[in-house]
């Protein structure tokens, strides 16, 4: 992925937290989503949950207002959330 491509901010935040991988397992979610992030941008609802579940991150260096707007993406599903939607739904 090209560099200019990537949301700076959000690489900052992953990248201070331990990673793609680490993030993933704390969020429990497919790596791929978080990898995703770094293109379009953490959640909102996600940067809300890691500013509480890693109070050890230095959060002064990310803007109060990020993100402007919640990601438009839905995030990668685990199979049971899929699973459990295709059941909801029929």
């Amino acid at each position: 992925m090209n560099p200019d491509q990537r949301d700076p901010i959000a690489c900052q935040i992953i990248d201070g937290l331990d990673g793609t991988g680490a993030l993933a397992d704390l969020c429990e979610i497919d790596p791929g989503a978080v990898s995703q992030w770094r293109r379009k941008g953490i959640p909102k609802s996600r940067v809300k949950f890691l500013r509480l579940a890693r109070p050890d991150f230095d959060w002064s260096c990310v803007p109060d207002g990020y993100p402007l707007r919640d990601s438009l993406v839905p995030e990668v599903q685990t199979q049971d959330q899929g699973q459990a939607m295709t059941e909801g739904s029929a």
